[in-house]
């Protein structure tokens, strides 16, 4: 139960998913109520959750129970639970959490329920306080306690039922408002929506833009089914003021604060999120945005966003890049953005892992081969040509040994290339982004990489962190890489729960984004209709291994740790220097200096933070 009395804007009777559905515009009323203090509210241990896990033919589905009342189940559509199965009555039982037990009641059935070989009694309570199997029809229910945090959603997916009008977005572009969300939030969600990021991703990032810019003590945001897409308290702040609750189509927004908006406001905001979440899910009409415009990476990170509003603008020259980081983190996404964001993007980008081939061959692979160089071979362009007029992905380029270097130097110096058993060279106009996980300088210590070769490489030089240095990003990858797994299949998942999301967020993961695709991926084969995916869900290394703070000394560890503070301070600030280093407790010029020490320094912001003082 949450903690503030409720408003309700909608049917103030009906809990969310287990009553009639209503339309945002069929009703709005009103009434406002003072918060209960702790003190006259008398509060009981919380009731122990199930896990109700039903194996049948179409696989397994793991539904989570609460204390929220009875759930009936059964072959029916008005069922909370259905199972679609002939054996299954269409209300065949139901099922509530009592306490630390689970009663069961088979509510006049076709074919019985059974625990083991005994018939349940038409109608007479069945009170279960440990493991258990139940068959009903020809299917098996397995139910079993849980920790609450695999019982509570941490964030959501489900597919839109509708398509809301996109006019308010426009209307609320056109006037401004006079608001700073709308001013400094509401472009950059609509070019979000404009890549297709899907519907839950596209919430998630539109409720955490409310949660940085409107002055709220508690954002919740759910679907019809009561599950939470995001939950968020304002840190170090009690419960306390007013809540507003609004309904609006399949949406449930919750909202705590001192002050609260409008209802009007507040349906403002739901309209908005309901349109940006239909225009992300949506295959486009006709291009609104030329290819520079659109961003087909995101991040909540604000290392990550400054790397990002950086290679926009590196894409509008032909300077050659280096990316640096280790493996898994997204090079190679980066370079086919900065190719995409450029005038290039009409013509090739090519990529060549250069550690794939011996050296022979690649020269071959780069510089092309013509005829008659050896028995049988006949003539074909190497990389630097089919990749002219465009973009060349050269991977791994510190396993180049020095001979293949000091080519490759030749190549970038003269724009012409060599084939192998050529007489004459070719022309070449390309564009250089090199990527690499070795440490070069280590490496141009040693004499094994040539400086003047990094020289050319490297006009634009920049370093990707490991997805560890930046975990406000990890539940958001989680969610779209699991929607973009399980919806070729047409599986409709609730989401994560709060406890496989901690789980994923603890995890140390030396394979980056990449390991987190795979995971995910893992994961969804699984999967079967409606089910919350729970820690048990993910790899046993997973749930059992912790980030290793045994790494490195304890300056390194405490630069770590400082560095995750101080980003994630700085995006509930919407990087505003001078807030986020009020809620930290220092002086805004101590918070300067450590930002330009780790190199977080948003953009701009000494130029924003003297226009606000």
């Amino acid at each position: 139960m949450s903690p503030w009395p409720r408003h309700r804007i909608g049917d103030g009777q009906t809990p969310p998913g287990r009553g009639r559905r209503e339309s945002p515009d069929s009703r709005l009323h009103s009434q406002r109520h003072e918060p209960t203090t702790p003190a006259r509210r008398h509060r009981k241990s919380p009731a122990m959750p199930w896990c109700l896990i039903i194996d049948g033919p179409g696989g397994r589905r793991r539904i989570p129970l609460v204390a929220y009342g009875a759930v009936l189940l059964g072959s029916a559509p008005d069922c909370q639970i259905q199972v679609d199965q002939p054996t299954v009555s269409r209300h065949h039982l139901t099922l509530q959490v009592v306490d630390q037990c689970l009663q069961i009641i088979d509510i006049g059935s076709r074919n019985g329920s059974f625990l083991g070989a005994r018939r349940l009694v038409v109608n007479a309570i069945e009170v279960i306080d440990q493991p258990t199997t139940i068959r009903v029809g020809e299917v098996d229910l397995l139910v079993t306690p849980i920790i609450a945090d695999d019982a509570t959603p941490y964030t959501v997916m489900t597919e839109p039922e509708t398509v809301p009008s996109t006019t308010r977005i426009g209307a609320t572009l056109a006037t401004g408002s006079g608001d700073r969300f709308f001013r400094r939030e509401l472009v950059d969600l609509l070019h979000y929506a404009l890549t297709r990021p899907g519907e839950q991703a596209m919430l998630l990032a539109y409720a955490q833009a409310c949660v940085r810019t409107l002055p709220l003590s508690r954002l919740q945001l759910s679907n019809s089914d009561d599950g939470l897409l995001l939950d968020w308290h304002q840190p170090g702040v009690a419960d306390q003021g007013a809540a507003l609750e609004l309904v609006y189509g399949r949406q449930r927004w919750l909202l705590a604060a001192e002050v609260l908006p409008t209802p009007e406001r507040v349906r403002h905001l739901a309209e908005l999120g309901a349109a940006l979440a239909a225009l992300a899910d949506t295959e486009p009409m006709a291009p609104l945005l030329s290819p520079q415009a659109t961003l087909p990476i995101t991040s909540l990170d604000p290392h990550m966003q400054r790397i990002f509003r950086r290679a926009a603008r590196v894409a509008s020259s032909d300077i050659h890049v280096l990316i640096r980081g280790e493996s898994g983190t997204g090079k190679e996404l980066l370079a086919r953005h900065i190719h995409e964001s450029s005038s290039r993007h009409a013509k090739p980008f090519v990529a060549i892992n250069c550690a794939a081939f011996s050296e022979e061959m690649l020269e071959a692979e780069l510089f092309g081969v013509e005829k008659g160089a050896a028995t049988g071979v006949v003539a074909r362009a190497g990389v630097f040509e089919r990749a002219s007029g465009g973009t060349l992905l050269l991977d791994e380029i510190g396993d180049m040994t020095p001979a293949m270097q000091a080519r490759m130097l030749r190549v970038l110096q003269e724009h012409e290339v060599l084939r192998v058993g050529g007489h004459g060279p070719i022309a070449v106009d390309v564009r250089v982004i090199s990527a690499t996980h070795c440490d070069l300088d280590q490496m141009l210590a040693d004499g094994r990489f040539r400086l003047d070769l990094i020289h050319r490489i490297a006009d634009w030089e920049v370093r990707l962190p490991p997805l560890r240095e930046r975990p406000v990003d990890i539940v958001p990858l989680a969610v779209t890489f699991l929607l973009a797994a399980t919806r070729p299949r047409g599986i409709k998942v609730r989401g994560l729960s709060r406890a496989a999301a901690d789980a994923l967020l603890t995890y140390d993961w030396p394979g980056n984004v990449r390991e987190l695709q795979r995971e995910m991926a893992r994961v969804a084969v699984f999967l079967d209709q409606d089910s919350l995916v729970m820690s048990a869900d993910l790899g046993h290394h997973i749930r059992s291994r912790r980030r290793d703070g045994g790494v490195g000394n304890l300056q390194q560890q405490l630069d770590h740790a400082e560095r995750q503070i101080i980003a994630q301070a700085l995006c509930a600030a919407d990087q505003q220097v001078s807030v986020a280093a009020q809620r930290l407790g220092v002086s805004r010029s101590t918070l300067y200096r450590r930002l330009r020490d780790l190199d977080l320094l948003p953009e701009g912001a000494e130029t924003k933070d003297a226009a606000s003082d």
